[in-house]
């Protein structure tokens, strides 16, 4: 296995929305090639990442599989890399690339986890939650490049599928320039998508992501000797505010119910997951929720619109408030992390 480093200066992102959701975490860009779509029948050939600082330095770092069989080497390279990341920024990332990795890992026996990861998978952000469907003949990564005029910043000129061929034309060649040539083509495609996928997240400013947050999750930092924890979905029904999510090993268990004195109900498991239960109040189509049943105060949520004399409007005439929403979970959960011991402490 060869492991490529090299170094950029580029502009650093951050925005008061996105900060909102990701500000203060170590924000990594992750993309791998493989051999096929298939995780039972191809081999992961290459695993990229790429860490952009405040003062605008870009490490991308590249683990490239000299041959097939360097696949479990690459797969514990990845592994360690991992945990120098908060938040993984991906292009379908959670359908592909993550899932990916994990059943290669699980093909070589090897224990892996992107639980202690969040996934901010921009693919799914703008599919579900932009109008730019309309507006593009596709959602290609390369497609939303162009639109943000990004096409002229990548070099590389291959699809996936050029580079699986080029791949297995390198294992074959025997000639010592040819070949590198060909690793060079490889490597140049994962790269390029790496730095401009960086590049795309002003994209996020156009889209709504208070609602995708609330369909996609978003990360909570650790603190105060609990771990991170990645929220994966939060939903508002009939029972009141729901939420679940993951954590990184190691796992321990932890379980909470309703009992008057605390208003809600949770579960933490040793396979790293955890889920809470927030009973709503209900009026007519709309529902809220009484601050003080909280809070000692409710000033961080008084210039919120959904806040109303002491009391925060989730539902409104059917119409979820993903903002309210998001940023009650987030200051519950950093309340809840800070009054109550963490079992693996």
């Amino acid at each position: 296995m060869d492991i490529i480093t090299r170094k950029h200066t580029i502009p650093f992102f951050s925005s008061r929305l996105t900060d909102r959701y990701f500000g203060g975490l170590r924000l990594c860009v992750f993309d791998i090639e493989t051999l096929g779509l298939n995780p039972s029948a191809s081999e992961m050939i290459l695993a990229g990442f790429l860490h952009v600082t405040e003062d605008g330095t870009a490490i991308a770092r590249q683990y490239f599989a000299e041959k097939k069989s360097d696949e479990p080497q690459l797969i514990a390279a990845v592994n360690e890399e991992l945990k120098q990341c908060d938040v993984l920024l991906t292009y379908n990332g959670k359908h592909f690339d993550l899932p990916f990795l994990e059943k290669r890992a699980a093909f070589h026996s090897i224990p892996i986890s992107t639980r202690g990861c969040s996934n901010l998978d921009l693919y799914l952000v703008l599919h579900g939650h932009s109008n730019l469907k309309s507006v593009l003949k596709n959602l290609r990564q390369k497609t939303v490049e162009d639109y943000m005029g990004l096409h002229t910043d990548r070099k590389d000129e291959i699809s996936g599928a050029e580079s699986i061929q080029l791949y297995t034309s390198f294992l074959s060649e025997k000639d010592t320039k040819k070949k590198e040539a060909l690793k060079e083509k490889v490597l140049l495609h994962n790269h390029d998508d790496l730095l401009q996928l960086y590049k795309l997240l002003p994209i996020l400013l156009q889209t709504d992501l208070h609602r995708a947050m609330s369909y996609l999750g978003f990360p909570l930092a650790a603190s105060a000797g609990w771990p991170q924890l990645n929220l994966e979905r939060i939903r508002i029904d009939f029972r009141g505010l729901a939420f679940h999510g993951t954590y990184g090993a190691p796992g321990f268990s932890y379980l909470s119910y309703d009992d008057g004195s605390r208003p809600f109900s949770c579960q933490f498991t040793p396979e790293g997951d955890f889920q809470f239960l927030i009973p709503a109040r209900r009026h007519g189509s709309s529902q809220y929720l009484q601050l003080s049943d909280f809070f000692e105060e409710d000033t961080p949520f008084c210039r919120l619109p959904g806040y109303e004399n002491g009391f925060l409007i989730l539902v409104e005439e059917n119409r979820p408030r993903y903002m309210e929403i998001n940023r009650f979970v987030q200051i519950f959960l950093r309340q809840f992390t800070e009054s109550v011991p963490c079992p693996r402490s």
